[in-house]
C-alpha cells in the first residue's frame, strides 16, 4: 500500500549532481503508520556485467530528523536493492512504525553515477525547500549540504505500508455468526436428549 508517492510516474532527470554519493529529504507523517518498502528510480545503472542490473547496490536508509538534520548516528532502517534504469525498484523490509508528527529524514545512498533519483518533468511535486540534504565525495560529513533548487527537491519516491488484511463483509459476519449459533443449539439438543435417555 503506498502512502507517500512523489513523482513515482515521472522520468529521473540524466546526470544533475551526477557525483552524489547520498540524497535524503526530510519527512513527517501525519498519523501512525508501518513503513514496510520503498521505491525510487534512476536514470542509469552501474552495470559492469551487461545484464542490466546495477552491480554496486543502492541503500535505503532511515534516520530520525530535527529541523530537516538526520541523526545518522542512529539508522532505524538500512535495506540495500539493485536499481533496474529507468524502473520504479526499491526494498521490501520488516515494517517499521512511523509515529504521526515525528520527523524523520529518507535517505538514498551509494547512488554516485546512477543519474539522481529526482525528476525534471513538468508539473512535478516537490517536498519543502531546505529540507533536501546531499553528500558528495570525500565530505566526512554526511548530509550537510542544503540544496533548495529544483529539480533537486522533486525526488521520484514512494513509501509503502503493508496491505491491509481483508476484513469480512457485514453479510458474511452475520451468517458465520448464525452458523454458529445453530451449531451450538444442535449440539446443545444432542446433549439434551442423550440425558433423557
Amino acid at each position: 500500500m503506498v502512502f507517500f508517492d512523489r513523482n513515482s510516474s515521472l522520468n529521473p532527470i540524466v546526470d544533475d549532481e551526477f557525483f552524489a554519493t547520498e540524497f535524503g529529504f526530510a519527512f513527517t507523517p501525519d498519523s501512525i503508520i508501518d513503513l514496510s518498502g520503498f521505491r525510487t528510480k534512476f536514470f542509469s545503472v552501474r552495470d559492469g556485467n551487461g545484464d542490466g542490473f546495477d552491480d554496486d547496490g543502492v541503500s535505503f536508509q532511515l534516520f530520525e530528523s530535527l529541523n530537516g538534520i538526520p541523526n545518522t548516528a542512529l539508522t532505524l532502517v538500512n535495506a540495500s536493492f539493485n536499481p533496474v534504469a529507468g524502473v520504479l525498484t526499491g526494498v521490501d523490509f520488516a515494517p517499521f512504525t512511523l509515529i504521526g508528527g515525528s520527523e524523520y529524514f529518507v535517505a538514498v545512498t551509494n547512488l554516485r553515477g546512477l543519474g539522481f533519483n529526482v525528476t525534471g518533468d513538468t508539473g512535478a511535486q516537490e517536498v519543502p525547500r531546505g529540507e533536501v540534504r546531499l553528500t558528495f565525495p570525500g565530505n566526512a560529513l554526511r548530509f550537510q549540504n542544503v540544496d533548495t533548487n529544483p529539480p533537486n527537491t522533486q525526488p521520484i519516491v514512494q513509501l509503502l505500508a503493508p496491505t491491509p488484511a481483508a476484513v469480512p463483509e457485514p453479510s458474511t459476519t452475520i451468517l458465520l455468526g448464525l452458523c454458529g449459533v445453530i451449531g451450538g443449539g444442535l449440539s446443545w439438543r444432542r446433549r439434551r436428549t442423550k440425558c433423557v435417555c
